[in-house]
Formats: structure tokens, sequence, C-alpha cells
């Protein structure tokens, strides 16, 4: 079962998560479930709240420790979660950007309808 949509409606932009809603999204994001928006509001929490990094330290060494050390395979628990935080913080950037870019070709492209009408209308 997928709950990234609905875990998507929690965050609104500008605002904040509660410690109870970052913690219910925790499983969520070690699956790589969230939305952009919702990914962008949980890393800005799990930075600045030292008792939610620790859960979500102790859930991914949970999560992913246990599934490697069964499979035989070394853990190095710290960079894991690092490359993981780093990978979602790239991809919200990423989301970012695209946005940014897709407003500007949106706004490009009424520009240019607006001098075509312009031209018709105006020097026809």
């Amino acid at each position: 079962m997928n709950f990234a949509p609905a875990y998507g409606k929690i965050c609104r932009m500008g605002q904040e998560l509660r410690c109870e809603e970052a913690e219910r999204l925790i499983p969520h994001f070690l699956k790589d479930e969230l939305q952009t928006k919702t990914m962008e509001a949980f890393l800005r929490h799990i930075e600045g709240c030292p008792a939610c990094r620790e859960e979500l330290s102790i859930q991914y060494l949970v999560a992913e420790g246990l599934s490697r050390l069964e499979e035989g395979e070394t853990f190095d628990f710290n960079a894991g979660l690092s490359r993981k935080l780093e990978g979602a913080g790239r991809r919200v950037r990423f989301h970012r950007r695209a946005q940014i870019a897709a407003l500007l070709l949106e706004l490009l492209i009424v520009l240019g309808l607006a001098g075509v009408i312009v031209r018709l209308f105006v020097f026809s």
C-alpha cells in the first residue's frame, strides 16, 4: 500500500511538520514514497530536530541494517543514512529547479503569444 498521496497533503507550502507527523513519515521516507513537498518539509524538520533525527537513525538501522546483515554484507550505518538524506535533498532541489524552469517556459510562451496577438490586431 502506497501512502505517498495521503502524506503529500500533510505539508502545505510554508507549513512546518510537527514531530508526530515527521515520525509517521519516516517509514515512507525510507521506502522513497514521499512526494516532493512533503519530503522537503520532512528534511527541514529532520535537520532541525535531534529527537526525530535519532528516530530516523533507529528506523534506518532496523530497516536497512538488519536486511544487509542477514545477507552477510558489511554495513556503514552513518554513510548509508547520509547518502539517503543527500539523495533526497538532491531530488528536492531538482524538482524545485524543474518547477522554476517550467514557470519560465510558460511565461515565455505567454509573452510570445501576447506578441503575436498584438501584431495581429495592432498592425493589421
